[in-house]
């Protein structure tokens, strides 16, 4: 037995299981903060019932939010129902917000 081709292939070895560890951490870490947007989104969105920005309501009816502010514009919807107008408190910015409860009935 040489203990030097024995040493070496022990150190290729956890050389290997090191990289396969920071990959394994590095997928890991990703999920987190996927994981941890999706929660962010939840606590925003009152649990996914109530008013929310229109980007939020369209990807949680499998929506791009474009397309969910262009039926707003074509008056699909009803206005104060299941859009409306918000402004900052301000009073300058006017942003559509949604109610998810409704626009899920309407779809």
């Amino acid at each position: 037995m040489n203990t030097a081709e024995d040493l070496g292939q022990s150190f290729l070895s956890l050389i290997h299981q090191s990289e396969e560890s920071a990959q394994v951490i590095k997928l890991l870490t990703k999920k987190v903060d996927e994981l941890s947007g999706e929660v962010k989104e939840l606590k925003e969105s009152n649990g996914d019932q109530g008013w929310m920005k229109a980007e939020l309501a369209a990807k949680r009816v499998g929506m791009k939010g474009p397309a969910l502010r262009q039926r707003i514009r074509n008056k699909k919807y009803i206005e104060g129902t299941v859009w409306r107008h918000s402004t900052t408190g301000e009073g300058r910015t006017r942003q559509i917000i949604v109610n998810l409860a409704e626009l899920r009935k309407v779809i």
